[in-house]
């Protein structure tokens, strides 16, 4: 490939990072070396990449947004992401190499779907799907989103308050969430959810105030399971009560009596309430 062929297949790349869909990445892409142009007078050292990307013949070289690459990166696999550098010293065609957790990860684009992208790794012997916007961990580990929805009015008192943080309502209520649910979002098992702790003193000071503010209502261990259990079992109940109904539907269908059947049951539970009597 010629170097006019190497920097047009570069720019492309470049122009399908920097595109207006949603956070666009390149998967899949191995480092072969980097090195830093001569600097100027005055100015920052600017770090290349050289890169190999399934699908793009030989060889290309991209503008770094990052200053330094360490050692341990070269030969490394990752994505590409763009740099989106926000008014820096940077032109804006600058792209960021992230090294994947698991080097055996791999993309498997042929699993792809709504749900999720496709993926690969040793350890878990078979492709599976991870949500879009997240990159699997070791093992091609994630927590998947377990969320549940719920919707509040905030007053503008709240708004203002954010608004002195430079933080919207919705991003403040979930650095709340993440530091009294004590959640880590970590490269090594990403949350789907996106939600992260800000740290040991936060976590500390979440508690301090649900404690303060609500510790008179906490249920102690026991009744905290006993209310599991029963859950658990109102839950186990209703598919219990689900799978009579649609048996029963299939019994009519077949051409069964009803009523016949639900004498039967009846006196099923009278039999079984007499014994249960004798015994107590």
């Amino acid at each position: 490939m010629t170097s006019t062929d190497e920097h047009a297949q570069a720019e492309r790349v470049i122009d399908a990072l920097h595109s207006r869909s949603a956070h666009p990445r390149i998967y899949d892409v191995r480092i072969i070396s980097a090195h830093a142009d001569e600097p100027g007078v005055d100015e920052p050292v600017r770090m290349n990449y050289v890169v190999e990307i399934p699908g793009v013949p030989g060889r290309i070289t991209l503008p770094s947004g990052q200053s330094s690459l360490s050692d341990g990166n070269v030969g490394s696999i990752g994505y590409l992401v763009a740099a989106g550098q926000r008014g820096s010293i940077y032109s804006g065609r600058e792209v960021y190499f992230y090294p994947y957790i698991d080097q055996t990860l791999r993309r498997e684009p042929l699993i792809d779907g709504a749900e999720g992208l496709g993926w690969t790794c040793e350890s878990m012997g078979f492709p599976f799907i991870a949500p879009h916007h997240i990159v699997p961990g070791s093992g091609g580990q994630f927590v998947r989103d377990a969320t549940t929805p719920v919707t509040i009015n905030v007053p503008s008192e709240f708004v203002e308050i954010c608004a002195e943080f430079q933080q919207s309502p919705d991003s403040v209520l979930r650095a709340f969430i993440a530091d009294s649910a004590g959640l880590m979002n970590f490269f090594s098992c990403p949350r789907a959810d996106g939600y992260s702790s800000n740290g040991s003193d936060e976590r500390d000071l979440a508690e301090q105030y649900l404690e303060r503010t609500f510790g008179h209502f906490r249920l102690d261990p026991e009744e905290e399971a006993r209310r599991e259990r029963q859950q658990e079992e109102a839950e186990e109940r209703e598919s219990d009560a689900s799978e009579l109904a649609a048996a029963l539907d299939d019994y009519i269908d077949a051409g069964g009596d009803a009523r016949s059947l639900i004498a039967q049951v009846d006196a099923i539970v009278l039999a079984q309430q007499k014994q249960q009597s004798e015994e107590d």
